[in-house]
């Protein structure tokens, strides 16, 4: 079974600046014209509505 990181999991990581942004969050981020910094935010200040499973054994974390 894969394994889910939760959004609890990485927000410590976030907030010390050890991430990455994946081709996916990369491609929507050009093509819809908003920032690194936007997501960042989302991330930190959003709320955790879905969770999809990838094809990596990670989780992508849809926030609102």
């Amino acid at each position: 079974m894969p394994r889910l990181r939760r959004l609890e999991d990485l927000l410590p990581h976030i907030r010390e600046g050890r991430y990455r942004l994946g081709p996916h969050a990369a491609k929507h981020m050009l093509q819809e014209g908003f920032r690194e910094q936007d997501i960042l935010s989302a991330l930190l200040w959003g709320r955790e509505l879905a969770i999809y499973p990838d094809l990596h054994g990670e989780g992508t974390v849809e926030r609102e």
